[in-house]
């Protein structure tokens, strides 16, 4: 009766150690992940502006950088990170990026633009200890917080979803 054993000479939990980090790479979520190059370096995907992950879906589709590429795919899909491109459409409003007509009637004004995004997105404005709880500059991450959103069944429904301009 032969022995199948075969001892390997390795530093102890070398194994373990190794193979535990890359399952647990594998399990991390693509908006939770570390980017290794560029100006975003050292930071998690979930974080990064959607227009530099469109950048990366776009142009890094060769070698080393194609599972960059998957990532940022993944990453704009994730209904966790959903929740960063509404702020980043609120944002512009606040910040007077937009490229909306200019006009001097309260129907053009941020705050009635702030409104119908919070209306379109199904935000709720009045629940302030949720949003005191968000950390914007971990918006999309898993530890960013989610955006407070009215309940299904009050007076203020959550509306039908509509597509959000990545502009």
């Amino acid at each position: 009766m032969a022995l199948a054993l075969r001892l390997h000479f390795r530093p102890p939990g070398t194994t373990v150690v190794l193979c535990s980090k890359l399952s647990a790479s594998r399990r991390l979520p693509a908006r939770d992940r570390v980017i290794n190059f560029g100006k975003h370096k050292g930071r998690m995907l979930g974080s990064l502006p959607s227009s530099y992950l469109q950048w990366v879906s776009n142009n890094l589709r060769a070698r080393d950088f194609e599972e960059w590429a998957r990532l940022a795919d993944e990453v704009l899909r994730d209904p966790i990170y959903r929740d960063r491109l509404e702020w980043e459409a609120a944002e512009r409003i606040l910040t007077g990026d937009t490229c909306r007509q200019s006009s001097s009637g309260p129907a053009n004004s941020p705050v009635a633009d702030l409104i119908e995004v919070s209306e379109r997105f199904g935000l709720d404005n009045d629940d302030k200890a949720a949003w005191a709880r968000i950390d914007f500059g971990l918006q999309g991450t898993s530890n960013g917080g989610r955006i407070p959103r009215v309940r299904k069944g009050s007076a203020l429904a959550e509306p039908a979803r509509k597509s959000i301009d990545l502009v």
